[in-house]
């Protein structure tokens, strides 16, 4: 896509795979505060793992695999994408029934604020805002 050469759904794969680095990395691969320098570290750069963070082999090459330049390397479908032995232990059909439990449950209710950073009449905007 950077290379203005058309693309086709494989780009979703790619952006995929960027979305899920930078779930488990912090930061988006290639990351640069410069967008012609990211851009090059995109087109040019392979693809390198935070060294003081701990990932699986299997999962550092299913992002190798989704964020592989070369579109004809990349997952094809995603069939071939559920098989990957990173994802080997996620029952599909509990997923799109929606009857896994996450491990995690926020509270939606629950405010992110600490209230006393706020002046008296912001407080007041904000609660009724949650009301």
């Amino acid at each position: 896509m950077l290379m203005k050469k058309g693309h086709s759904f494989e780009i979703d794969y790619y952006c995929l795979g960027a979305l899920l680095y930078e779930l488990l990395f912090g930061l988006p691969p290639y990351y640069s505060r410069n967008q012609n320098e990211l851009f090059h570290n995109i087109i040019n750069k392979d693809l390198e793992f935070p060294p003081n963070i701990q990932a699986s082999k299997e999962v550092k090459n299913f992002l190798l695999r989704m964020l592989e330049k070369k579109t004809e390397m990349r997952f094809k479908n995603v069939t071939e994408i559920m098989n990957h032995p990173w994802l080997k232990n996620v029952n599909m059909s509990e997923v799109l029934a929606k009857k896994l439990e996450p491990p995690y449950k926020t509270d939606m209710f629950d405010s992110n604020f600490d209230r006393s950073d706020f002046e008296n009449d912001e407080e007041k905007e904000i609660l009724k805002l949650e009301k």
